[in-house]
């Protein structure tokens, strides 16, 4: 079905494309005709068509950035409001031909690695899926930054439970990993939150240290060695042991297959820029390959989102680890009771892995800090991480849930040097194009950078809470849908050229040094009489290789991480018959 709707839809786009683009091409500058216009106005034998003509031309003792005078002939170049007026103001559109070059080789395959996003498909709220492409498209260094201190977190996880092989310990590192994904802790309804932190700290209800508590309870636990420290060691270690195994079952899949598709793509990518070399200082091909640069930060978030997964059904996983710390709760204050009915009490918010939403996810490691911490000692032996929190421990817990270490700030960094190198590189391919200087296509690329970075200087500032309104919150939403909405506007130019204008090709939006003036010459004279070669091939090679780096350091993160979510379908876990099972049901 979706085939046969997907083919009329694609013939009735070409044939608007031709009603309604192809068109204006009888209107439109076309750079070539215009070229042979002039040239034989100079050459006239009338002398009164070479007089209205020069004045147009560009002054031969002005300069053209990047001309090596060296070479024996000096292009046609002419001015930018006499471009206009011989030539026209319209852009020179693409051909259907020219047009289906592009979006073959740069675009399709971009907007491929988009539908493979982690988006959540069984979520009701859909708005979800549409706030989640805006930060990631809007905002890319924000959500790697997110993505990358999440698996720096699993990571910590996997490092402690290869400490010890007993299967208990990965189930609850594991658990401890899931939970970093969500919006814990959570602010309870009648909190006031707007204050500073420490507002926060003083004004924490008994519901949320009961919460905590029961956290605690039930990663501690498990994990200590003398069942006679504590009651209910079994079903502590039987009900996180389940719930570790619900969680790797509701893991989303398919790390091979979109690994290998991700490979592919970069070897689609290599092959385009091969193919560029030929046709370099043309406008169409080194645009569309800075188009290329621009996006290269995409293989990178996508790769960062197979080692970070999200789960399959994220409410279901939130349910379960919401009943979970229920039963904790009623396990540490030695109550028979278990989950029947929701409480308020142990709430841990939404799913917001992969910087879905801004702010930092700081639960994870705090947890890991207190169980290193705080042990349980017997005769000098040690027994455990120390599940028991009086007020200040939780107070301390809770300033360490909100405090950025600079573990974060190190890959808050990080992931502005990814997004940076791709925009960096596709500017400065636009910029050293003829006509070198600031134009239509290096001004977008850095408008898009500008409103990308805000969201990402905000995460510095917000706190967890900063799904709740106020005044950052709306810049951050501001400024990720303003990057969201200009990227595929950057990419519906390219494609049909839109750009490819006197105004646009005269590079006028910088300083007087450069631009002004409008060359019509091909790429064979370019690559000779401009050198682009050397601004063009570092700029590949950079936003290539950066991709590639992402792609090893990925690659063997998941190799040393694997082991905590790996999981069988025929898993039995004996001792299910003397526990209660509803919360699992």
């Amino acid at each position: 079905m979706r085939r046969k709707i997907t083919i009329p839809v694609f013939i009735g786009t070409v044939a608007i494309y031709h009603t309604l683009i192809g068109s204006t091409l009888v209107s439109a500058a076309n750079f070539t005709a215009c070229k042979n216009t002039i040239e034989s106005k100079l050459h006239s034998k009338n002398a009164t068509v070479r007089l209205e003509i020069e004045p147009i031309l560009w002054p031969t003792n002005a300069p053209l950035t990047h001309f090596r005078y060296d070479n024996t002939r000096r292009p046609l170049v002419v001015t930018k409001d006499g471009c206009i007026n011989e030539c026209g103001q319209s852009p020179y559109i693409h051909s259907v031909n020219d047009a289906f070059q592009v979006l073959t080789i740069w675009v399709l395959p971009m907007l491929a690695l988009v539908a493979q996003l982690p988006f959540e498909s069984l979520s009701k709220h859909k708005r979800k899926n549409l706030w989640a492409l805006v930060a990631w498209i809007g905002s890319p260094a924000t959500t790697l930054a997110a993505t990358i201190w999440n698996i720096y977190v699993i990571r910590e996880c996997a490092k402690k439970a290869a400490e010890d092989h007993e299967p208990c310990h990965r189930d609850v590192y594991y658990v401890l990993s899931c939970l970093n994904q969500y919006e814990y802790p959570l602010p309870l309804p009648d909190l006031d939150i707007r204050g500073q932190n420490h507002q926060v700290l003083n004004n924490a209800t008994p519901g949320w240290h009961k919460r905590d508590q029961a956290l605690f309870y039930g990663l501690c636990v498990p994990l200590q060695r003398d069942d006679t420290v504590v009651q209910h060691r079994a079903e502590a270690q039987w009900m996180i042991r389940e719930l570790a195994y619900q969680l790797r079952m509701n893991r989303r899949r398919s790390v091979w297959p979109l690994s290998i598709s991700l490979i592919w793509f970069f070897v689609a990518f290599i092959i385009s820029i091969v193919i560029a070399f030929e046709d370099l200082g043309d406008n169409t091909t080194a645009h569309s390959l800075a188009l290329g640069l621009l996006l290269s930060w995409l293989p990178s978030l996508l790769l960062v989102t197979i080692i970070d997964r999200n789960p399959i059904a994220a409410t279901r996983c939130k349910v379960l680890i919401e009943r979970w710390l229920y039963n904790c709760d009623k396990l540490l204050h030695d109550n028979d009771q278990r989950w029947t009915e929701g409480d308020r009490n142990f709430i841990i918010g939404d799913f917001v892995g992969q910087g879905r939403y801004p702010g930092y996810r700081g639960v994870g490691i705090a947890v890991l800090h207190r169980m290193e911490e705080r042990r349980i000692k017997a005769n000098g032996v040690d027994m455990g991480p120390d599940h028991r929190m009086d007020d200040k421990a939780h107070k301390e817990f809770m300033r360490q849930c909100i405090s950025r270490p600079w573990a974060w700030v190190r890959r808050w960094l990080v992931g502005l040097f990814i997004e940076s190198v791709g925009v960096a590189m596709a500017f400065l391919v636009s910029f050293n194009t003829p006509t070198v200087g600031l134009g239509c296509r290096s001004f977008l690329y850095l408008l898009y950078y500008l409103f990308s970075l805000g969201p990402w200087f905000l995460e510095a500032f917000l706190r967890d809470q900063s799904r709740y309104k106020s005044v950052p919150l709306y810049v951050n939403r501001f400024c990720s849908t303003a990057a969201a909405l200009l990227l595929p506007l950057i990419m519906v130019f390219q494609v049909f050229n839109v750009l490819n204008s006197c105004f646009c090709r005269a590079s006028v939006l910088g300083t007087k040094n450069y631009g002004g003036y409008v060359a019509f010459e091909n790429a064979q004279y370019y690559k000779g009489a401009f050198n682009v070669m050397e601004y063009w091939a570092p700029a590949a090679v950079s936003g290539l290789l950066i991709s590639l780096g992402v792609l090893c350091w990925g690659v063997a993160k998941w190799s040393r991480c694997q082991t905590l979510w790996n999981q069988r379908e025929d898993h039995y876990l004996p001792g299910g018959n003397n526990y209660v099972l509803t919360w699992i049901a």
